[in-house]
């Protein structure tokens, strides 16, 4: 064996499916789209009666919505990041996981905080679905910290001698 020629395998490949990324952007920007364009779409586009079934809450749309957006907004960063690299980092990862630790805090104020939407039974409805949602995201999380604790460490001084 000559020099430092080991490579990670495939299985531990930090790379990203840019096609695949690239779709992400796109579902991500048209979420973005329909939250904030939800408001003046459910008004305007759909008969009275859905409508009123589902009018927002207008206090909890000023800071529930911003919070989204912003959350969202700070994906969208983060996600160009990784795309334009190419590749997980061990910075990008973890803050992924404090912005999922954001969503998770958020989500949970979403199923047990106000109202956001007039309607009760529209509003219990959401607030079923967001928790299911929170529940997909702290499985997500629980196997992201899995993985980050079973990764290897290289100490310092190994990797040291790979450095040109």
């Amino acid at each position: 064996m000559r020099g430092n020629n080991w490579r990670p395998n495939a299985a531990n490949s930090d790379h990203i499916n840019r096609r695949l990324w690239a779709l992400y952007a796109a579902l991500a920007a048209c979420g973005v789209a329909a939250v904030v364009g939800a408001p003046w779409g459910f008004e305007h586009l759909l008969p009275q009666a859905a409508a009123t079934a589902l009018a927002f809450n207008p206090d909890f749309l000023v800071i529930g919505g911003a919070l989204v957006v912003l959350l969202w907004a700070t994906n969208a960063v983060l996600a160009s990041i990784v795309f334009f690299d190419g590749r997980w980092r061990p910075l990008t990862r973890r803050f992924d996981l404090a912005l999922q630790a954001a969503w998770i805090a958020l989500l949970t104020w979403f199923v047990i905080g106000p109202a956001i939407f007039v309607n009760a039974r529209t509003d219990q409805t959401t607030k079923d679905i967001l928790g299911l949602l929170l529940v997909i995201v702290l499985i997500d999380a629980g196997v992201k910290l899995y993985r980050l604790a079973r990764r290897p460490r290289v100490p310092d001084d190994l990797a040291a001698l790979g450095k040109p």
